[in-house]
């Protein structure tokens, strides 16, 4: 049972739900259409680079096509191809358009999409507002407005899994829900144009797919063990006025039934079984009305399952999921069967985590995939692709990430390096480590085997990475390693334990913070410097309880600044900040009273200190704080909640991020600026938590995080700050994170 868990969680990556994006929330007033314009002043000053090739925001669940070629698509996602739309979108042939405001609800997602015979389009999932009205689950979409279906679906945990439409337009919906329309209705129901029944008895347990046949049947498959009250494994048939058993149903270890096609062949069943009819029948089999058959050797992998399907009107049909093989063959998370042969597309789907939930194929022959993955046939494509017949293609153009991005570095050239948990940026397939050359992304080699939580770049151009990784292009380097524009190097045997900050100075030494305790094999706690050939500690390092550092920073004199959770540095009291001279450790006044998670310098050579703190010094200083040699003072009243990253040109020109929404009293969503005396919102902000903040040479602002907008423009984990019309030359200070 652990291992279907295990294929459910996959599949739940593509459609992790969302609260509605600030981007859309702020936009959209109820029955408004979405729109990319700026929302607050100063939101003209966030770039729209750093949308996605797909969707952005999350993942596509559902796919559906009209009689007329349109094709819906709906998910977790905030945006489509860079146009705005909540959860559920359209294209045609003029593109992408939202359907009005969209669905909203707390952890909104569209798990499945329908549409009728008239054109009305239905939606089922995990919401409560549709084009601003109550509308529990499920809605439909006329072409011009939405409107709910009576008073929905409920129960404990109502959800919609699934939709289907039969040729009398009766709309059929499945999931965890247990009454429809107020009425007892067990996991499943039908909706008749103007008021919900149930079907029978229901079912005892999920409906995770439905399907009408051509005799106007209906199919329910899931996780469930009866129909009304007849034993039915994982899958049963409606017939209008009774349930009955599909032969023997599945079998295997806690099998379950996820996707659901009806074909001139019969009706396909996909999902995580082992057996059909008491046949083998791995992941995938076929209903002829009498009898179950195995399409081949099925699918494999460390947890295969078949999660969506789609016929191909010839005989055979197209299957997707999480599995690497079909048929015996390689085959990434898709494949065709002809009718007697398994065949794959291309390479297939890939990423950190990848599946494939749901597909639609256009009478043009064109095949639509959705899900969790963000390469599909080795180009960069965030959760939605195209098959052509001979080639896989991204949806639209953007050069946002895939995941968090957790640092940044200048690349001392006029570009940029990015680091976190991503497996795409831009069109460029990189693993959790890229470089931006001012108008594309490029991968580092294979990129490193995982999260990346600092970068920093030497005098030479030298990238050097830290984080959780053992290896860098397929090199083994104990969580720090070094990039030199070709290839990846270890620093020696590592550290034993994560690196959470890099600094380097003017003699090339490189400095590293973290959780560990040795570097190079040498006891070092916390911190260690690397001096091209060899670790070595910095004196006695870091102590107390939890002890860890987090921040560095080195000034021009070659100081080291140290932030993080400590109370001693070189056996000397140091609260949680502390300043090493090349021989020595040294607190700053009486320190900081809780962590410090940022530090960066001005080109003044003042300090400032972000964090989850309230007073600096023993001076009140709400989050953040600056040093200036002798002295620590607060930047007006600081912020309501967590700093985790700054940047800095002079003492009137200091940038903030991370976890809050007031700065000095004023509402900032997670980025601020402070101008000397004042600190002020950056237009409506980002959507989300920052995590890094980079100032470049020409004055611009980047930021990286959890986020997907910035200035109400889809911006995926990475957005720029630039004043439209006005340039800034400033010195890069980087936050080393």
């Amino acid at each position: 049972m652990v291992a279907r868990w295990i294929v459910a969680l996959v599949f739940a990556v593509a459609l992790l739900p969302h609260a509605p994006s600030a981007a859309v929330q702020q936009a959209v007033a109820p029955g408004e259409l979405p729109r990319s314009v700026p929302e607050a002043e100063g939101d003209e000053n966030w770039s729209d680079l750093f949308d996605l090739p797909g969707t952005t925001g999350g993942g596509v669940g559902a796919l559906a096509l009209d009689e007329s070629g349109v094709l819906y698509a709906g998910g977790s996602f905030a945006a489509v191809a860079g146009v705005p739309a909540n959860l559920v979108a359209r294209l045609d042939g003029s593109g992408w358009s939202a359907l009005g405001s969209g669905l909203e609800g707390d952890y909104a997602v569209v798990r499945d999409l329908a549409v009728d015979g008239s054109g009305n389009l239905y939606a089922g999932g995990d919401f409560s507002v549709a084009g601003g009205q109550p509308a529990n689950h499920v809605a439909r979409w006329d072409g011009s407005a939405w409107s709910a279906l009576g008073s929905g679906l409920g129960g404990a945990y109502e959800k919609v899994n699934a939709l289907a439409v039969d040729a009398s337009g009766n709309l059929y919906a499945g999931g965890d829900f247990t009454t429809a329309g107020g009425l007892p209705a067990m996991y499943i129901a039908r909706w008749d144009g103007s008021a919900w029944s149930a079907l029978g008895s229901g079912l005892n347990g999920t409906v995770l797919a439905l399907a009408v046949d051509d005799s106007g049947d209906l199919y329910a498959g899931g996780d469930f063990s009866t129909a009304g009250g007849v034993p039915a494994a994982g899958i049963a048939r409606w017939d209008g006025s009774a349930w009955s058993a599909v032969g023997s149903g599945m079998g295997g270890d806690y099998p379950a039934v996820y996707a659901l096609e009806a074909g001139d062949e019969g009706l396909y069943a996909g999902g995580w079984f082992t057996e059909a009819g008491g046949l083998q029948a791995d992941g995938i089999a076929l209903w002829d009305g009498s009898a179950w058959s195995a399409l081949g050797s099925g699918v494999g992998g460390d947890y295969p399952a078949v999660a969506a399907l789609e016929v191909d009107g010839v005989g055979g049909v197209y299957a997707g999921g999480s599995f690497t093989t079909a048929g015996g063959q390689p085959a990434g998370n898709i494949a065709h069967w002809d009718g007697s042969a398994w065949s794959t597309l291309g390479s297939g789907m890939g990423g950190l985590y990848s599946s494939v939930s749901t597909l639609a194929l256009t009478g043009a022959g064109d095949l639509y995939a959705g899900g969790a993955f963000t390469i599909a046939g080795g180009v960069a494509a965030s959760y939605f692709a195209r098959w052509d017949g001979s080639a896989w293609s991204a949806l639209g153009e953007g050069h946002g990430m895939t995941g968090w991005v957790l640092a940044l570095a200048d690349d001392r050239a006029g570009g940029l390096y990015a680091g976190g948990d991503f497996s795409t940026a831009g069109s460029a397939a990189a693993t959790r480590v890229a470089h931006w050359g001012g108008s594309a992304w490029s991968a580092l080699g294979s990129g490193v085997n995982d999260s990346v939580y600092a970068l920093a770049v030497d005098g030479n151009g030298i990238l050097y990475a830290g984080g959780e990784f053992t290896s860098a292009g397929g090199v083994p380097a104990g969580r720090v390693a070094r990039w030199d524009g070709t290839g990846w190097s270890a620093l020696g045997s590592g550290t034993n334990n994560t690196v959470w900050a890099l600094a380097v100075d003017d003699n090339g030494y490189v400095y590293a913070g973290g959780d560990f305790s040795t570097a190079g094999g040498v006891p070092a706690s916390r911190v260690a410097r690397w001096d091209g050939t060899a670790w070595s500690a910095l004196g006695s390092g870091m102590g107390g309880i939890m002890t860890y550092v987090e921040a560095l920073a080195v000034d021009g004199s070659g100081n080291l600044f140290a932030g993080g959770a400590f109370t001693t540095a070189g056996d000397v009291p140091a609260k949680n900040i502390a300043r090493w001279d090349g021989s020595a450790w040294s607190a700053l006044g009486g320190g900081i009273d809780g962590s410090v998670d940022a530090l960066t310098l001005d080109d003044a050579g003042n300090l400032y200190a972000g964090g989850w703190f309230e007073t600096a010094g023993g001076v009140p200083a709400m989050h953040m704080a600056r040093w200036d040699g002798s002295a620590w003072s607060a930047l007006g009243s600081g912020m309501d909640w967590l700093v985790f990253a700054i940047a800095a040109g002079g003492a009137e020109d200091v940038y903030a991020a991370g976890y809050f929404t007031e700065a000095g009293g004023v509402p900032a969503s997670y980025v601020a600026h402070w101008d000397g005396s004042a600190w002020s919102a950056m237009g409506s902000g980002i959507d989300d938590m920052a995590r890094t903040a980079l100032l470049d040479s020409g004055g611009s602002l980047y930021v990286g995080g959890e986020f997907t907008s910035a200035g109400g423009k889809p911006s995926s984990y990475i957005a720029r700050w630039g004043l439209a019309g006005e340039r800034v030359y400033l010195p890069l200070v980087m936050r080393n994170e």
